[in-house]
């Protein structure tokens, strides 16, 4: 099996969204990852990986956590559509800024949502 090689994405970031015991460092963490997968040209494999891992994310049993990925991606087309979706049906406080900003979301759902 090949080993994926992260260029755009910390390592050390990654590991702390997924793993960290201190529900804090994982929402800094997701916030940072989220950053970078905003801002930056992801090479294909990495796009993969970052789907991925925003899915593992948006299951964090942690409200803050799952708050930095809304907040951070709130306005990024690179928030992928079914966690968007995802994120619009949770709490208030995470599901109000995706639904407010995300462009990710067709009439049709916001409609649903409705």
């Amino acid at each position: 099996m090949e080993k994926l090689v992260l260029q755009n994405l910390k390592t050390a970031d990654v590991k702390e969204a997924v793993r960290h015991p201190d529900e804090t460092v994982r929402a800094t963490a997701a916030q940072r990852v989220c950053r970078d997968i905003r801002s930056k040209a992801l090479s294909d494999a990495e796009r993969d990986f970052a789907q991925k891992l925003l899915k593992h994310i948006s299951e964090d049993s942690a409200d803050m956590v799952r708050r930095a990925l809304a907040v951070t991606l709130k306005n990024s087309p690179k928030l992928p559509h079914d966690i968007a979706v995802k994120l619009a049906a949770d709490i208030e406080s995470i599901a109000v800024p995706v639904l407010t900003h995300s462009p990710v979301f067709t009439d049709a759902d916001l409609v649903e949502v409705l």
